[in-house]
């Protein structure tokens, strides 16, 4: 009898991409999703902007475009100099709002905010 995983899509794996400034979302040898960055200033004065996620619609709806996420949160919280992190990307932007207690302590002060006054509306 042969193993096989509840989705067919379930052994992916994420790589930093630096010269594409993103990370890469991968099943075998296929890039199936990305997250897209840019950073703003240099060394501690840095902000990172998480600006574009996206899936491969097949891979939709397993919370693939979630890890891309958090695992772009999660390099940026262990860099040295210690960059701000802020999402013009509305998935991003969204989920970090969801993730606060995680997360909210590397947040650019601006994009603290904002999501600030979007939970207040």
């Amino acid at each position: 009898m042969s193993a096989h995983r509840q989705h067919p899509h379930d052994d992916v794996d994420i790589r930093h991409l630096p010269d594409e400034h993103a990370f890469a979302l991968y099943d075998g040898d296929a890039r199936i999703g990305r997250i897209d960055y840019a950073r703003e200033g240099t060394g501690s004065d840095s902000v990172i902007d998480l600006h574009h996620t996206e899936v491969d619609k097949e891979y939709g709806g397993r919370g693939l475009a979630g890890r891309l996420v958090r695992t772009a949160a999660d390099h940026f919280a262990a860099e040295a100099d210690q960059p701000r992190l802020k999402a013009t990307c509305p998935y991003a932007r969204g989920w970090l709002s969801r993730h606060t207690e995680d997360y909210g302590r590397i947040f650019d002060p601006e994009f603290m905010k904002r999501l600030q006054g979007e939970a207040s509306e």
